[in-house]
């Protein structure tokens, strides 16, 4: 679980066992995920493992894999938990159950706080049980999360621009 973990993932170019020790100490890392996959037959042969290079000069902890990458997989299993939370809050929602759908819409947030969908329930929610305060409270939270959003999209644009 990476919740609450500050996670970096870059791409460099050159010699990857250096390129790789010289990430961890530029940002002083305490955990590095490693594939442990990649070269094979003569090009490991004649060059070596990185993932046994990097191990054997680490200065931290580290975990090695053999299959998909972790953080895609960490990433997969939070969007499943919050389908499923938001379809039970939905249902429960539908049938009127607005205090325990209000239970299972934050539970998506707090899984991704810019769960727009839930943001825009939670507001629902509480206009139907009357409570205006945290109606606007949420509307005003998706509010927020899409101009967020949106700033983000136009920096990207902006630096793709710039870099033409």
């Amino acid at each position: 679980n990476f919740t609450g973990l500050d996670v970096t993932k870059e791409i460099e170019q050159g010699v990857p066992d250096i390129e790789i020790l010289k990430a961890i100490e530029k940002h002083n890392s305490d955990l590095l995920i490693i594939g442990t996959t990649g070269k094979s037959g003569i090009s490991k042969i004649l060059m070596g493992s990185v993932t046994e290079k990097v191990i054997r000069k680490i200065p931290s902890s580290f975990i090695t894999l053999k299959n998909e990458n972790v953080i895609i997989l960490e990433i997969e299993s939070k969007i499943r938990d919050i389908e499923n939370h938001y379809n039970l809050a939905q249902q429960l929602f539908k049938d009127g159950f607005f205090e325990e759908s209000i239970n299972e819409f934050k539970t998506c947030l707090n899984i991704s706080f810019m769960h727009l969908p839930s943001l825009k329930a939670l507001a629902n929610a509480y206009k139907k049980l009357g409570d205006t305060t945290n109606e606007k409270k949420y509307r005003d939270m998706r509010t927020q999360v899409i101009g967020k959003m949106y700033n983000e999209k136009i920096e990207s644009e902006i630096r793709r621009f710039k870099g033409k």
